[in-house]
Formats: C-alpha cells, structure tokens, sequence
C-alpha cells in the first residue's frame, strides 16, 4: 500500500508519515498517537511520487510530491487548529509549484514557511523553491550539468538554507 515513505516528528514527539496510498491514488498521512494510528487522506492523485514531510515546532505540517505522469511539483500544508483527525482534511491547501520536477525534500522554517529542494528533470538542476515572502519564488541553485538528483534540504540555527544532492557528471 505505501509507496514514496518519508517520516518526520512532530511537536508532540509523535511520528508522522506520509506515503502514496496506490490502491487508492492517495497520498496519505499517518500519525501515531499511542498505541494506534490515525490516518488521512490528504489529497488524490493518480500517481504521486517523491513524497517529503517536515512538521515545524508548532505543528505546521508540510508535504511535497511529484504528480506523475505530469511531472508537477506539489506541496500540500496543514496548520493545525484542532485535533479531530476527522476535520483535518478540508484544512489542508493543495498548491502546484512548477513542472518536470521530482525527488522533492521539504522543510519548514521557524515561522512556518516551506523551503523544497527538487530535481528539475528537464533540465538537469537543483532547484529550490519557497513560499516565505508570501508567494512561491523558484531559484535554480546548480545547473552544472547533471546535477540535483536525490536532494535533501536543511535549515541552520541562523536559518540559512544548506543542499546535499547527487552530482551526476563529477567523480
């Protein structure tokens, strides 16, 4: 059933995870509250892939994903304002960043705001995009040749951005 597995802790030292529910075109979020888990459907797709998590210290939840066979980029963001499961679903904003883009890592900030690293594929680049004057802004940070597959994304304590990545061309 879970495809594209990625895993973050949330406030509450609880795990979430999000995956691509393929028997249902779903991409989903699993929580563990206890000895169970709750699990929502956030959003249908009819193949989603790269999925990325990241919950920031007030429990702003972002994921991102890869609509295949468009190759669109997503993230979908939760800000909590309850805790019945039940009514999460319709508080869940679904946005679409770009296109030809996949092997997504998300992170949020300190003030909630999300930072995507991503593999432009058509292209070949590293690619960051972020939503944090308001807007998503996309930024080409290496275009060397082949470079961005397998990105991940980190934010320090002065909150400047750092990128790992695969850089297909160099030894």
């Amino acid at each position: 059933v879970g495809w594209d597995v990625d895993c973050a802790m949330n406030q509450l030292g609880q795990i979430e995870i999000v995956y691509e529910d393929k028997s249902e075109n779903e991409i989903k979020r699993a929580k563990k509250v206890g000895n169970n888990w709750e699990i929502v459907g956030i959003t249908n797709v009819a193949w989603g892939s790269d999925t990325s998590i990241d919950i920031d210290s007030n429990g702003n939840v972002a994921v991102a994903y890869s609509d295949y066979p468009d190759h669109d980029l997503h993230v979908v963001t939760y800000s909590p304002t309850t805790t019945n499961t039940s009514s999460e679903l319709s508080t869940w904003t679904n946005t679409s960043i770009g296109f030809d883009m996949s092997q997504v890592s998300a992170i949020l900030d300190d003030n909630g705001n999300a930072h995507l690293s991503y593999y432009d594929s058509q292209n070949k680049d590293l690619m960051y995009a972020t939503n944090k004057n308001g807007s998503w802004d996309n930024y080409t940070i290496d275009s060397s040749g082949d470079v961005g597959q397998s990105s991940s994304i980190a934010i320090d304590s002065n909150g400047t951005v750092h990128f790992s990545y695969l850089d297909i061309g160099s030894d």
